[in-house]
C-alpha cells in the first residue's frame, strides 16, 4: 500500500500537493478511519502506523481536484510500467522516414532499391537492441508531457509501506540542459537494473481512471460491463449462474431470471429476464439501468485492482452503494481516492473516510482536512457544504440568468 505521495509542478497545478495515508499524521481522527488489527470479537485496537484506505478529495471546479488524481495515475504508471512504456514509446519513432535515414547511415545505400518492410524489420531490431538507450528521452518526453510550468522541476515523491520504499523523482530543464535525479531510499536509482525493479512487483498497482473520459467510458460501456460481469462469474462466483443472478437480483429487484452462453471459457449474458407490474419481457444487459451497470463496472475494478483513483465518481450511483463499494475496498484491502462534487455524498462520508477539501482564493490553493473541521457537528448545513463543494455561486448563476434574459 500506498502511504503518502508528494507531487509538484505536474499537469495543471504548480503548487505542492500532499497525499496522506499514514494514519500517525492523523491524529485529530475517529477510529473509523483506520484500519485494525482484532484481539477479540468486537474488541477493535487502533494501530497507529495504519495505512488509511479510503480518501476523497472535494472542492469547487477548477480547484485542482483532477489535477492530482491524474498526476497520481501518471506518477504511478510511470514507476510500475517503465520498461512497457519505454518500449511503446521507441515503437513510436518507428517510420518510414527514420528507417531510410538509418539505412542510408549505416550501410551507405539508398534505399529505392530495396523493399520497405525489410528496411522497418530490420529498423525495429535495430531499435529493440538499444532501446535502453532511449530512456532519457524517455523521461524527457514524460517532464514535457506533464509540466505545468516549464521554468520550474517536477518533483514527486512516494512510499510504500513494504520495506518503507521511498521514491524521490526530480525532473528539470534549464537553458535547454534537461535533467533527472531518481532516488530509491536515499540511493541513485535505475529503474532498467532488473536486480533493483523486482521490489515493483510485490503487490502491483493497477490504475483505473475511469471517468478520466467520461464520452468514451459511455460509449464502451458495453464493453467493461462485459468484461465485469465475466470476472464476477468466474473469480467470484465460482462459475455459477445462481450466485451470479441473485447478485444481479440484488441490484434490481425485477430480474428473474439471466440466459448466459459459455464457450472456449468465454462468458457472455446473452438476456435478461424482468419483470414489472406482471409484464415479463427479455432484454439486453446493455438495457439495465445506468447505475446497475456503474455499480457492477466500479465493483469489478475494486476487486481486480490494488489502487483504484475515481475521478468525480458517477452521481448516478446511490449513496448507499457509494459507501458499499468502499467498504468492499477496505474489507478486500484495496485502497481507493476518489473526487466528488456532491455535498450529500461528502455528508454521508465525513464520519467513516479522509476527506480533503480543495480550496481556491485569489489564485491560491489551500487544502484542509474536511473531517477535522467538522467533526464537532453531527450534520453539515446542506447549504454551506453545497456553497463549498459547488460552483458558481448564486450572484454568478444570476448574472449569468440576466445576460442571456
Amino acid at each position: 500500500m500506498i502511504k503518502y505521495i508528494k507531487i509538484k509542478n505536474m499537469i495543471s497545478n504548480n503548487k505542492e500537493v500532499i497525499i496522506n495515508f499514514n494514519s500517525k499524521y492523523n491524529k485529530d481522527y475517529k477510529d473509523d478511519f483506520f484500519n485494525y488489527s482484532i484481539k477479540k470479537k468486537d474488541n477493535r485496537t487502533k494501530n497507529p502506523n495504519a495505512t488509511l484506505k479510503i480518501m476523497g478529495i472535494i472542492g469547487r471546479n477548477s480547484a485542482y481536484k483532477t489535477s492530482t488524481l491524474s498526476s497520481i495515475d501518471k506518477i504511478l504508471n510511470f514507476i510500475l510500467n517503465f520498461e512497457k512504456n519505454l518500449t511503446n514509446y521507441a515503437f513510436k519513432e518507428i517510420n518510414v522516414h527514420k528507417a531510410f535515414e538509418w539505412y542510408y547511415q549505416t550501410t551507405g545505400k539508398t534505399p529505392f532499391n530495396v523493399e520497405i518492410n525489410q528496411i522497418l524489420e530490420k529498423y525495429w531490431k535495430h531499435i529493440n537492441k538499444n532501446i535502453f538507450d532511449m530512456k532519457d528521452e524517455y523521461i524527457k518526453d514524460f517532464y514535457k508531457k506533464n509540466c505545468f510550468n516549464k521554468n520550474e522541476k517536477i518533483s514527486f515523491e512516494i512510499q510504500f509501506n513494504k520495506k518503507n520504499l521511498n521514491l524521490k523523482v526530480d525532473m528539470n530543464n534549464q537553458n535547454n540542459n534537461f535533467f533527472y535525479n531518481i532516488m530509491l531510499n536515499d540511493e541513485k536509482y535505475d529503474f532498467l537494473n532488473s536486480k533493483k525493479l523486482n521490489w515493483f512487483n510485490y503487490d502491483f498497482f493497477s490504475l483505473t481512471l475511469l471517468n478520466k473520459n467520461p464520452f468514451s467510458f459511455d460509449k464502451n460501456i458495453g464493453f467493461h460491463l462485459d468484461l465485469s460481469l465475466e470476472y464476477l462469474y468466474n473469480q467470484k462466483f465460482k462459475k455459477k449462474k445462481e450466485k451470479l443472478l441473485l447478485f444481479l437480483q440484488k441490484l434490481d429487484s425485477s430480474i428473474i431470471d439471466i440466459k448466459i452462453k459459455i464457450k472456449n471459457d468465454s462468458f457472455r449474458i446473452l438476456k435478461i429476464t424482468r419483470e414489472y407490474d406482471d409484464i415479463v419481457e427479455d432484454i439486453a444487459i446493455k438495457n439495465l439501468s445506468t447505475g446497475t451497470k456503474i455499480f457492477i463496472i466500479y465493483l469489478h475494478n475494486i476487486l481486480k485492482n490494488d489502487f483504484i483513483i475515481f475521478d468525480d465518481i458517477k452521481n448516478s450511483l446511490h449513496l448507499k452503494l457509494i459507501e458499499l463499494l468502499f467498504d468492499i475496498a477496505k474489507q478486500n484491502n484495496k485502497q481507493v481516492i476518489f473526487s466528488t462534487h456532491s455535498p450529500f455524498l461528502v455528508n454521508n462520508l465525513l464520519n467513516k473516510f479522509q476527506l480533503y477539501i480543495y480550496e481556491i482564493t485569489n489564485n491560491q490553493l489551500t487544502i484542509n482536512l474536511a473531517n477535522k473541521l467538522f467533526r464537532e457537528k453531527e450534520s453539515i448545513s446542506k447549504k454551506y457544504l453545497s456553497d463549498l463543494v459547488s460552483q458558481p455561486n448564486d450572484s454568478d448563476l444570476d448574472f449569468i440568468r440576466m445576460e442571456l434574459y
